[in-house]
């Protein structure tokens, strides 16, 4: 087990858990207070991707964004695009959860897993930075469209921001404080593509997958013939029979030809043996100690 690539899926898994909670929570808010006079009652508009919720004097109110008199609305549509672009990047969280699991169980190498973590950091963010940059331009002009203003001019330019607004309200000015920007599921999406950036680093850091890991047998080596001795004048050399004979090696240490392949290192360009065995293997070179991936 790649005790690093389990800590890479351990945080992939909190990411995709992030990913599916932020669904179900608030992407964008907007809150109202009156300082100045607590009689007033503060109010708050939750937009969720599927609805809209607002509450104001302890009513609250819940549309869907399918009713017929909203769902033309540009925000409806943006956020219906955030809802699409939310569930791609909680399909990437899970490529990138299998890749980090299966570099665990060592089955998958590291590179790959780390593509598909990387993957799933890029698809996490296509949500939040969509609804970042198309949201306020979008309530714009829908206000424009509606023959109306928003609470603050700022709304049609910043995501995040906060206004002091004075009111008339029947014989007296009211100041009313306003703050708008991404709510808990913004943030959860936002989080859950920090994670997926962390879990990387110690999926990439693992070791590759290795099917079996092996050591290279060296080849036979030829001896190298001895240089003739030169002598002045007549010599006659005498044969005389080998004291002993050297006995093969057994036939357990040499694998059969059919069965064996000849590599030669790309460190000290030595040739040895490749033992028969399912590839990817990681083998170690004989000489230099060399080791590396056999694909």
């Amino acid at each position: 087990m790649q005790k690093k690539a389990l800590v890479g899926t351990l945080l992939v898994l909190i990411a995709l858990i992030m990913i599916g909670l932020s669904l179900i929570m608030p992407w964008y808010s907007l809150k109202a207070t009156y300082p100045d006079n607590p009689e007033y009652n503060d109010r708050y508009e939750d937009y969720y991707l599927d609805h809209y919720e607002g509450g104001a004097m302890g009513l609250t109110i819940k549309v869907n964004y399918d009713k017929e008199e909203i769902k033309d609305y540009q925000f409806v549509q943006t956020f219906g695009v955030t809802q699409i672009m939310t569930f791609i990047g909680l399909i990437g969280c899970v490529l990138g959860l299998i890749g980090a699991a299966m570099v665990t169980a060592g089955k998958l190498s590291s590179k790959v897993a780390t593509f598909f973590v990387f993957l799933a950091i890029i698809l996490s963010l296509i949500a939040p930075l969509y609804l970042m940059f198309t949201l306020p331009s979008t309530l714009e002009e829908d206000a424009k469209e509606q023959n109306s203003t928003l609470p603050s001019d700022k709304m049609g330019a910043d995501f995040f921001g906060s206004d002091e607004i004075e009111e008339e309200n029947w014989d007296e000015t009211v100041t009313m404080e306003i703050s708008w920007g991404g709510a808990s599921g913004w943030f959860l999406a936002i989080f859950a593509a920090i994670i997926c950036i962390i879990a990387i680093i110690p999926v990439a850091l693992s070791r590759p997958a290795r099917a079996q890991e092996m050591f290279f047998t060296p080849a036979p080596m030829m001896p190298e013939p001895s240089p003739q001795s030169q002598f002045e004048g007549t010599f006659t050399p005498q044969i005389q029979e080998p004291q002993m004979r050297i006995a093969p090696a057994p036939a357990a240490s040499i694998p059969p030809a059919a069965h064996r392949e000849e590599f030669q290192c790309p460190e000290c360009n030595r040739i040895f043996i490749l033992p028969p065995a399912r590839k990817p293997v990681i083998a170690r070179c004989p000489y230099c100690g060399l080791e590396g991936l056999v694909e």
